[in-house]
């Protein structure tokens, strides 16, 4: 899979499936902006050198004389931030090229790669959004599993020099299947309602199909594992909206989500999760999303008012629902 294809679909999946309301490819800061944190992020450049040096004889940001220089050279490969009244956070996915052969040199250089790109990723993050919620992800289609096993080993060290700072961020590797699992199929399922009509991705989406033998028009989301990335909003205005214009919910079932006590029981939501359209004046509009569903030829507006924070988590009671109704689908 071609970068600029991985680096479409990474675009996607930030913007339809993290919901960023910003999305950037090749991001750079400007010149003109102050970098904060300065000693800790010398930190981490000078330290991360000295321990991959010495720890596994990787000579990384070679012929970099200073922090500066490095972060004046360097881009983030793809970056995503998502603004809610909880917090905020960023994301960011940088890629490596695929590696199917057994050459030590390209090993390595891969590796010094993706070690680098997450070291830089991680002093952008501190030195200019230091109160975000950071995610930092390695994504490749396939790298083989001595590299991966390599890469795997070296991030352990990266995650505990960034928590002996303070910085408890989210350093991911999705390669190999989990590429396909985490991010692909979850982009497939949204964007065949969003419409991304980027070429590139539209080029992928095709030979997916054709490769898996599989109907892109088909619900590849029946597979639970690709709800686990989406948020929760994403969940409802995707799947379950599909569950419920294509009518896989009976009759029965849909006059009981009319109801508030059963939408609490069932969901932990505070208001009836379908509204028919023509009842508006009985309702808060701004608890429901503006795109009515129809189904069994009544028009319905759908609860908007979904939430996962710890002390308020409706995300397992809609997962244990879909699971119930995936036999339907």
């Amino acid at each position: 899979m071609k970068t600029k294809i991985v680096n479409s679909i990474s675009l996607s999946w930030l913007r339809h499936v993290k919901e960023c309301q910003m999305v950037k490819s090749k991001w750079i800061p400007s010149s003109k902006w102050k970098l904060k944190n300065r000693d800790v992020i010398d930190y981490i450049f000078k330290g991360s050198v000295n321990l991959f040096r010495e720890n596994y004889g990787y000579d990384i940001f070679k012929d970099t004389k200073n922090i500066l220089e490095l972060l004046n050279s360097r881009s983030i490969d793809t970056l995503g931030i998502n603004i809610n009244q909880e917090q905020n956070s960023i994301y960011v996915i940088n890629q490596i090229v695929c590696d199917t052969k057994d050459n030590l040199q390209k090993q390595d250089e891969l590796i010094v790669s993706a070690i680098e790109k997450v070291i830089v990723s991680s002093m952008y993050i501190y030195g200019f959004f230091e109160d975000y919620q950071a995610t930092i992800i390695i994504a490749s289609p396939k790298i083989s599993k001595k590299t991966l096993a390599k890469i795997n080993s070296a991030y352990k060290d990266i995650r505990r020099v960034l928590y002996y700072l303070g910085l408890n961020y989210d350093v991911r590797l999705i390669v190999n299947q989990n590429f396909e699992d985490k991010i692909l199929k979850p982009v497939i399922t949204v964007v065949n309602d969003s419409c991304d009509s980027d070429e590139n991705f539209m080029k992928v989406m095709l030979k997916y199909g054709m490769e898996k033998n599989t109907n892109l028009n088909t619900n590849i989301s029946t597979n639970l594992n690709a709800l686990k990335e989406m948020k929760i909003d994403v969940i409802v205005q995707t799947i379950l909206y599909k569950m419920l214009e294509t009518e896989k919910v009976s009759p029965e079932e849909v006059r009981l989500l009319e109801t508030s006590a059963y939408c609490k029981k069932t969901f932990d939501i505070q208001y009836p999760l379908l509204v028919k359209t023509e009842k508006t004046n009985s309702i808060e509009l701004s608890r429901y999303f503006l795109k009515p569903v129809k189904i069994y030829g009544n028009e319905y507006y759908v609860c908007s008012e979904w939430h996962e924070e710890p002390e308020n988590n409706d995300r397992p009671f809609l997962l244990k629902w879909l699971e119930i109704h995936f036999n339907n689908l």
